[in-house]
């Protein structure tokens, strides 16, 4: 026989000197030993005696091993649920930032790049210049052609580069950079010319959807920038009060007071131009893993930029897509 004692959160063994007092009080063989809030160490038992008004105010209430068990259980089970539901409100609003692997099929090399055939689309890499990459994915086998107000600059001359390839991956080599494409899933890694990773590509992926009646696709690039300390600038004018959207998300798109430029600049060195002009996401809130997307798109078009220096940088966005008049010396 066991009695538990809510005070102090113990069990104590009944002796055989309190069953011999019990038996000789008046309180009938079969009554239960209740909870108290005193102890008697001369039988080490923990117990009160109460009277008919005191029981009714204290209410006093007998514990079995099964059922703490059972409410010890029960707890456990109540945080279980209530921890799963708080991961399952985590993930919910970016259930797209883990994609299926889009392994490498075949590669077929260009005068001005490497065309990838992928498991699902084709990837198109781009070289435009030593210091400007080019990337097309498209789901089907060709990219469609599209009207581009905001790219001015629609050739570009020839550009030295050589191509290396292995069991694992690709390596597009010109003569500040490298480009390389891994075979088992696709990814594209930009490395400085002493082998750094600047960025990389993980995944990417266009959802079909039907927006406004008309069929299309979602776009979603998964960005790794895992382990890096840098800082992410521009996007256009925003009124959050945020220079550096390292842990930001932000949302592009036209609005009062709000300038929406898809165009993120990173103190390492390099900036992505995104080039889609519908209503579009820059997600960091992950501060590991750059999440962007659009709601709508025919392919995933974006180029890559490599100063090391962020005046060279802007340098190759301006020769993209045209010279910034200088407002009068007025």
């Amino acid at each position: 026989i066991r009695v538990y004692e809510p005070a102090v959160d113990r069990l104590y063994p009944l002796s055989a000197i309190d069953k011999r007092r019990r038996r000789m009080s008046k309180w009938p063989r079969d009554a239960p030993v209740t909870s108290t809030k005193t102890i008697d160490p001369a039988v080490n038992t923990c117990r009160e005696r109460l009277s008919p008004s005191s029981r009714l105010e204290k209410q006093p209430t007998l514990f079995s091993r099964g059922s703490l068990m059972q409410a010890k259980k029960g707890a456990f089970l109540s945080h279980c649920c209530l921890l799963l539901v708080f991961i399952l409100a985590i993930a919910s609003p970016a259930p797209a930032q883990w994609t299926p692997p889009n392994p490498v099929a075949g590669i077929q090399q260009q005068a001005d790049g490497v065309l990838f055939t992928l498991k699902s689309g084709v990837l198109k890499v781009q070289i435009c210049s030593d210091s400007i990459v080019h990337v097309l994915y498209s789901p089907t086998s060709s990219s469609p052609s599209r009207l581009d107000p905001v790219v001015i600059k629609k050739s570009w001359p020839a550009t030295p580069w050589t191509i290396q390839s292995s069991d694992e991956e690709i390596t597009l080599l010109t003569s500040r950079m490298k480009v390389t494409v891994t075979r088992k899933d696709g990814a594209i890694t930009y490395r400085d010319l002493a082998g750094n990773q600047l960025v990389q590509e993980a995944t990417r992926k266009l959802t079909p959807v039907r927006v406004n009646g008309e069929d299309t696709y979602r776009a979603e690039s998964f960005v790794n920038i895992y382990g890096s300390r840098e800082g992410l600038y521009g996007l256009g004018q925003h009124q959050a009060g945020v220079w550096n959207y390292r842990g930001e998300s932000v949302d592009i798109s036209q609005d009062n007071t709000n300038i929406a430029v898809p165009f993120l600049v990173s103190s390492n060195g390099y900036g992505i131009f995104w080039n889609n002009n519908s209503r579009s996401r820059f997600n960091n809130r992950f501060a590991n893993y750059l999440y962007i997307s659009s709601e709508v798109a025919d392919v995933i078009d974006y180029y890559f930029f490599y100063g090391p220096d962020l005046d060279k940088v802007i340098a190759s966005f301006r020769e993209l897509t045209g010279q910034a008049p200088m407002f009068g010396k007025w």
